[in-house]
């Protein structure tokens, strides 16, 4: 059983459940499909509600999952925390869990148009871990699958492993951009994204 703790706004979210003999405590089906409701934050009145499906049915016992589609349209919003209480009767004995979750709002990235305060980590060449402080880290970037070339703007360090840069639209004029932040005594940090018409 299990449930993701964060999401994107607009994305999915999967949830899952396996029940139990109550006496045994062996895998066994429910009588009835469990029953979902999500509240958000401590609002009483459910925000949806639904039935679970069982998954896999002819290699699993007690498995059931569903999909939540985490929409404005559904009733979610950036910021807020959400509570999954499923309720499932087996054997005719009813037992119920609750998983939590928060909603985030989605990256996005324009092509063509400046983001300041792009962080990225550096660490160690040496345990892989350890985030380095005090780099001289030099920033590239391929756009759309072309050769490497130096960032328009300077890398400057937060803390604690943590560095920043300025991207220039001209760093960002791609729909695929990868990044290679490099520096002595570092492992190499690769970032790819997709970028976005502006609206």
């Amino acid at each position: 059983m299990g449930c993701q703790t964060e999401v994107y706004l607009g994305n999915n979210l999967t949830f899952s459940v396996c029940t139990h003999d109550p006496d045994t405590g062996v895998l066994t089906d429910a009588d009835a499909v469990p029953a979902y409701r999500v509240y958000e934050d401590e609002t009483a009145v459910a925000i949806l509600t639904g039935d679970m499906a069982k998954l896999d049915d002819a290699n699993t016992t007690g498995f059931y999952t569903e999909l939540l589609a985490c929409t404005t349209a559904n009733g979610f919003e950036v910021g807020k925390s959400y509570t999954i209480y499923i309720a499932a009767t087996v054997d005719s004995d009813t037992g119920g869990i609750a998983y939590n979750f928060t909603v985030k709002a989605p990256i996005v990235v324009n092509k063509n148009a400046a983001l300041s305060n792009f962080e990225f980590p550096m660490f160690s060449s040496v345990d892989h871990v350890t985030g380095l402080a005090g780099l001289a880290v030099t920033a590239e970037r391929s756009i759309d699958g072309g050769v490497f070339a130096a960032c328009a703007g300077a890398v400057v360090e937060v803390s604690g492993g943590i560095y920043k840069i300025n991207l220039a639209a001209s760093d960002l004029n791609g729909a695929v951009i990868t990044f290679k932040f490099t520096a002595a005594g570092a492992d190499a940090t690769w970032i790819t994204i997709v970028t976005q018409q502006a609206a």
